[in-house]
């Protein structure tokens, strides 16, 4: 789940042509923190994604759209993993 954060983060903070570093100062965080969420090695909290989406200029909404597609893409094995019930399906067959 980190990664797809990242993925999605990288995506829009780069399509919207901002540094880490101008994020950050938008934001009201830390460089390093950007980078950490960047990298997937961090969860921000609800409040701190609000922020990050405001500073790159993408609409909550949209990018959590943007990362249920990635979800929503994992293939059966990682599915199968994630459940605890093996049989288990995932949400789009």
């Amino acid at each position: 789940m980190q990664r797809m954060f990242a993925n999605a983060f990288k995506h829009f903070r780069e399509n919207a042509g901002l540094t880490q570093a101008i994020v950050a100062k938008r934001a009201g965080i830390a460089q390093s923190e950007v980078s950490r969420l960047e990298d997937g090695f961090h969860w921000p909290s609800f409040k701190t994604t609000r922020r990050l989406c405001k500073a790159i200029g993408v609409d909550e909404k949209t990018f959590c759209h943007f990362m249920a597609h990635d979800i929503l893409a994992l293939p059966q094995e990682v599915w199968n993993g994630l459940n605890e019930d093996k049989e288990s399906k995932p949400p789009h067959g």
